[in-house]
């Protein structure tokens, strides 16, 4: 009788064990799914931070020419 008692109950917990990774890996894809357009929009932005800091650098760039340039015109 324990035998069968302890039999049913590793059943019981195997088949609860697939029941919640089934579940964990359902809440996990909906949880990925809800945050798509958020990493979305993050790497978009990013890209475009990226772009202007690239821009910056050049516009410091040539300032520091045109610098350079009126520096040497006035002396």
């Amino acid at each position: 009788m324990r035998r069968k008692i302890t039999d049913v109950r590793a059943r019981l917990s195997r088949a609860l064990r697939g029941q919640f990774e089934e579940e964990i890996a359902r809440s996990t894809a909906r949880m990925r799914e809800s945050i798509a357009p958020y990493t979305r929009f993050v790497r978009t932005e990013g890209e475009k931070l990226r772009e202007t800091d690239e821009r910056l650098g050049q516009l410091k760039t040539d300032l520091e020419r045109v610098r350079q340039k009126v520096v040497g015109l006035a002396a």
